[in-house]
């Protein structure tokens, strides 16, 4: 049984006898009711060798993952420029799962050493770059559009160097944005993801 082995493990090398949170990664609702692996994260968090249980999940699987209702916490993707999750987070809360927030930040948005050509795209259709506040940079722009979520407990900002972990922290200080400037994101994200993809040439 490799996830109870690794649990020992983990509990022997952490020299505790019970562990936060564990958090089961992948994997579809079926399959894993199947095989039994939710009876048994069930059971470590019955036996108190685990406090909560959690689930890092997305499309397209997420929403019947979280029609079995055991999870204690779910991480799932999220930005303004990728809100495709939105009704996840919704439904995760109403059932007071506690969110983990990856991709907040968007990889770093428009400015970011590795461009990712879709995000930056809709970005600029949105014309985000409108809304920025003055000393704000498109990355803390994007990361405060995320912690401004109150449904949103926790978020994971990947960080290369001193430079990126002084304007997140920067982007924390400065807080949430103004509710304004939320709806005015969440229009333009919402209108440009509606259009109709291009169509592919042969």
């Amino acid at each position: 049984d490799v996830l109870r082995r690794n649990l020992e493990t983990s509990l022997r090398r952490l020299q505790t006898d019970c562990i936060d949170i564990l958090q089961f990664h992948g994997g579809d609702a079926r399959t894993l009711q199947q095989a039994g692996l939710i009876d048994l994260l069930q059971s470590f968090r019955q036996q108190g060798k685990i406090r909560w249980l959690g689930i890092s999940s997305a499309l397209p699987h997420l929403p019947d993952l979280l029609q079995l209702a055991v999870f204690d916490a779910v991480q799932v993707p999220w930005s303004c420029l990728a809100p495709q999750h939105s009704d996840c987070i919704i439904q995760a809360a109403a059932q007071g799962c506690g969110l983990i927030i990856r991709g907040g930040i968007a990889q770093g948005g428009p400015d970011a050493e590795i461009q990712r050509p879709q995000l930056n795209d809709i970005w600029q259709q949105a014309a985000l770059d409108d809304l920025l506040p003055p000393a704000t940079s498109p990355a803390q722009f994007i990361l405060r559009c995320t912690l401004s979520n109150p449904l949103h407990h926790s978020v994971i900002v990947g960080t290369a160097s001193l430079q990126h972990l002084a304007e997140n922290v920067a982007a924390v200080a400065a807080g949430p944005l103004p509710a304004e400037i939320l709806q005015q994101v969440t229009l333009r994200v919402a209108a440009v993801l509606a259009q109709p993809a291009p169509a592919a040439y042969s």
